[in-house]
């Protein structure tokens, strides 16, 4: 007995109770990206949603913002909590359709196909960013300094893409 007189839980039972919620739940199927590093890197996981965490602390109460090169869209739920709309867009439509099956519970986001080397989205966002390391974006393109870039205009804001980098983007105005 406690001392309030109650019939003392099991450590089972108090348990059963306390994750009753989480066993709930439906799980997740993962992408393909992130299925590949939980099998075989899981330790990248780990620093792909650290880059996930800080882009989402950066455009915390935007209202528009733009994923460029969302993949299999792992991050996806960090930014999509913080920011009022947004944009994933990807070159790959299977990417696209898995996102959109997968993340389906995520509403405030919409799965944009386009291939920035031949043309950008019309759309108007207040932020954009870009996580990807596989993003390719084909010769002709201008420089800053010593590195490759790739400007594309979206709306109010311009997204100036490092060959090599993550994360660079201008908020826009």
């Amino acid at each position: 007995m406690t001392s309030d007189g109650e019939p003392r839980r099991s450590a089972r039972d108090a348990y059963a109770e306390a994750t009753r919620d989480q066993f709930d739940t439906p799980e997740l199927q993962l992408g393909p990206w992130t299925s590949d590093s939980l099998l075989n890197d899981p330790k990248h996981m780990c620093f792909v949603l650290a880059r996930y965490k800080f882009c989402a602390k950066m455009f915390e109460g935007k209202g528009v913002v733009l994923e460029v090169g969302a993949g299999d869209g792992f991050g996806l739920p960090l930014v999509a909590q913080a920011v009022g709309q947004l944009y994933a867009l990807d070159w790959d439509r299977r990417l696209l359709d898995g996102n959109a099956r997968r993340l389906a519970h995520l509403k405030n986001v919409t799965y944009l196909y386009a291939d920035l080397n031949d043309s950008a989205p019309d759309v108007s966002v207040d932020g954009a960013y870009s996580n990807s390391v596989q993003l390719k974006i084909d010769s002709g393109l201008g420089r800053q300094g010593s590195v490759p870039t790739a400007a594309v205009e979206l709306g109010m804001a311009k997204l100036v893409l490092p060959e090599l980098g993550h994360m660079v983007f201008l908020l826009g105005g």
